[in-house]
C-alpha cells in the first residue's frame, strides 16, 4: 500500500511492520513533532469485501470508532495507547489509519516458537494479567487475547493492544450498569445485544473458552482462558492441547486439564510448580480463576516461593562445595 517516504495526512511512512487481512502496520513519523508512531491502515473496501455477509461498512466505521473510543478509556502502563483514527484519501483509495504507541519489542508471536524463559515468561505474563485487571475493573472485557495481540517495549514490558472486539461484561450488560449517556458504550450495547441474540462469538477459537464458544457468554473468565493459553505457549513452545470429545450437537471441542499438566511437566520441566496455575485457568469445569488479579497473587506467590527455594538450594550447593574444596586442601 505505501511505500518508504510516502506521506498521509502528517505521517511519512518509514517501513512496513506487518500485515494482516485488511490493514497493514507501519512505521511513521509526524512531519511536525518528528514524532514515532505504529500507523495500523485499514482499507474498508477490502474489509467490506471480505466480510460483507457479516459486517457492511458503516459498522466497520462504528467499530473502529468504539475500538478507539474503548482504548481511550484505559490509563494503564500495560495497556497500548491509541491516538484518535483519521480518515484520509491515497491514491483515490478511502483510508481509517490508527495511530498507535510503537513498541520496539513487536508482538510476542515469535516468542512461542520454542519453550521461552520461565522467568521472562512469568514476566511477561504478569503484565498481561496487570493490563486484563485493569481492563476488568472498568467493566469491559477484551475478548482477543492472543500472542498477536501482546506487545513488548524495547525493555521487555508487556501490553496489551488491539480492542476491536473488546465489549461490556454481560453482567453490567444485563443489570444496566453503564452510562447511557455515553455514546460509544451505547454502539457497544446495541452491538453486543445483537450477538447475544445471535450467539455470533469473534475472536481466535483457541483462545475461546466453553462458555464464549458455546454461549456466546462475555465475562473475566473469557480473557482469564485466554491469558492462561498464552502463558502455557510461551513455557511449552508448542500449541500442544489435548482435546475431549465435543458435548450434543456442537462442532467444538473442550481442553483437557490433565494433558495440559503432563505437557508442561515433559517440555518445560523448570516451570511444573506453574502447572496448576495454567491448569487453573482453562479449567473447562468452571473452577477458573475469578478474576485477573487473585490469578496474578497466585502466580506470583507460586514463583516467588520456588524461585526463593532455588536461591536458597544454590545457596547450600555454592557452601557444600566450598566446603568440600576446604577439606580436600
Amino acid at each position: 500500500m505505501f511505500n518508504q517516504g510516502d506521506v498521509i495526512n502528517t505521517w511519512r511512512i518509514e517501513r512496513l511492520l506487518g500485515r494482516g487481512g485488511f490493514a497493514e502496520v507501519y512505521l511513521a513519523e509526524n512531519t511536525y513533532t518528528r514524532d514515532q508512531k505504529a500507523l495500523k491502515v485499514m482499507d474498508p473496501s477490502k474489509f467490506d469485501r471480505k466480510s460483507r455477509s457479516r459486517l457492511n461498512l458503516n459498522d466497520f466505521f462504528e467499530r473502529i470508532k468504539a475500538e478507539t473510543s474503548i482504548a481511550n478509556l484505559f490509563d494503564h502502563p500495560n495497556i497500548v495507547k491509541t491516538d484518535q483514527p483519521i480518515i484520509d484519501t491515497f491514491n483515490d483509495k478511502k483510508l481509517v489509519i490508527l495511530p498507535m504507541e510503537f513498541l520496539e519489542g513487536g508482538n510476542i508471536t515469535n516468542l512461542a516458537s520454542t519453550p521461552y524463559e520461565v522467568d521472562k515468561s512469568v514476566e511477561i505474563f504478569e503484565g498481561v494479567l496487570d493490563g486484563v485487571s485493569h481492563i476488568h475493573e472498568r467493566g469491559f472485557v477484551h475478548r482477543d487475547l492472543k500472542l498477536a495481540n501482546i506487545f513488548l517495549t524495547k525493555k521487555g514490558q508487556a501490553k496489551v493492544g488491539d480492542f476491536g472486539i473488546t465489549t461490556l461484561m454481560d453482567e453490567d450488560l444485563i443489570s444496566g450498569k453503564y452510562d447511557e449517556e455515553n455514546k460509544i458504550i451505547g454502539r457497544i450495547v446495541g452491538i453486543r445485544s445483537r450477538e447475544i441474540s445471535d450467539k455470533i462469538v469473534f475472536g481466535s477459537r483457541r483462545y475461546m473458552s466453553d462458555e464464549y464458544l458455546y454461549n456466546a457468554v462475555a465475562n473475566e473468565g473469557v480473557d482469564i482462558y485466554a491469558a492462561g493459553m498464552i502463558f502455557y505457549q510461551l513455557l511449552v513452545g508448542r500449541m500442544n492441547v489435548a482435546y475431549l470429545p465435543a458435548e450434543g450437537n456442537i462442532d467444538l471441542q473442550r481442553v483437557s486439564v490433565r494433558r495440559i499438566e503432563e505437557t508442561m511437566n515433559r517440555y518445560c520441566h523448570d516451570a511444573r510448580h506453574l502447572s496448576p496455575i495454567i491448569a487453573k485457568s482453562l479449567d473447562p469445569a468452571g473452577e477458573r480463576f475469578e478474576s485477573a488479579k487473585e490469578r496474578l497473587s497466585s502466580l506470583s506467590q507460586q514463583h516467588e516461593r520456588v524461585a526463593t527455594n532455588q536461591s536458597q538450594l544454590r545457596e547450600e550447593v555454592s557452601d557444600l562445595n566450598q566446603r568440600l574444596k576446604t577439606t580436600s586442601d
